[in-house]
């Protein structure tokens, strides 16, 4: 080999080693974005899972056949089945048979949608639900629905309470709920003006300490009766009232 041939070779293998340094170095560089942006995505899906999962309300995911695709652990604390019990069974399987095809339809009705549901859960008990859902697409076409599902029980029940409080007020005859263990657990406006006491102040007592021990007694003595035999007892009896009058 010359010298002239020599010194071409030496420029070749010198362009090639900077062509070779320098991808050298955008590879690099590349493989340390990547592995920052995996380490951001990591990061970012811990936070997503661990909001996720501390939830209160439910978070899903559903296929248009109801399929269950994405259910969070919440479902647990309301219906009692995990999300791994009910994660590829079928979404509308909570709901009650007689109305089942109404709710699909009510959620598949519109793009976005906020109903109230009955729902049954593991146990066989019935719970009240708010669901809010949202249609989502694939190439153009809906595939499924997302949403959210909360549990409104307590504030069902409130309202019923607060209706059922509202209608025996409204009688101006004394009522009253007593328990298993003759204590009494309701009363109304009425009870609470012919004793001359507030609610708060009848609610958890037996009545000994409100009437003279021989009217209670036999008040308490037609309560047992009503207890035991599970049949309406009808009687009149003298009653003292909070002024002292019989």
């Amino acid at each position: 080999m010359n010298d002239e041939n020599k010194i071409e070779l030496d420029i070749k293998l010198q362009e090639l080693k900077l062509k070779y340094d320098s991808l050298k170095e955008f590879f690099e560089k590349d493989l340390a974005e990547r592995k920052q942006i995996e380490e951001l995505l990591q990061k970012s899906e811990k936070k997503y899972r661990t909001l996720v999962e501390n939830l209160n309300d439910v978070i899903f995911e559903i296929d248009l056949t109801g399929k269950i695709i994405f259910i969070s652990p919440a479902i647990a604390t309301i219906t009692e089945y995990t999300s791994e019990e009910v994660t590829g069974e079928n979404f509308f399987d909570f709901f009650n048979l007689d109305n089942r095809k109404n709710y699909i339809e009510q959620m598949y009705q519109t793009e976005d949608n906020t109903e109230e549901f009955l729902i049954t859960i593991k146990n066989k008990s019935t719970k009240w639900i708010c669901l809010s859902t949202k249609s989502f697409e694939e190439n153009g076409k809906i595939v499924g629905i997302r949403g959210v599902m909360s549990n409104i029980s307590k504030c069902k029940h409130i309202k019923l309470n607060n209706y059922l409080t509202e209608i025996i007020n409204s009688v101006t005859l004394p009522i009253f709920v007593k328990d298993d263990k003759l204590k009494f657990t309701l009363v109304n406006n009425a009870l609470c003006s012919l004793l001359n006491l507030k609610a708060d102040e009848i609610i958890g007592t037996t009545g000994y300490e409100h009437f003279p021990a021989n009217q209670n007694e036999v008040f308490l003595a037609k309560d047992k009766e009503v207890f035991e035999t599970g049949k309406a007892n009808i009687s009149e009896e003298f009653l003292t009232d909070g002024k002292g009058n019989i």
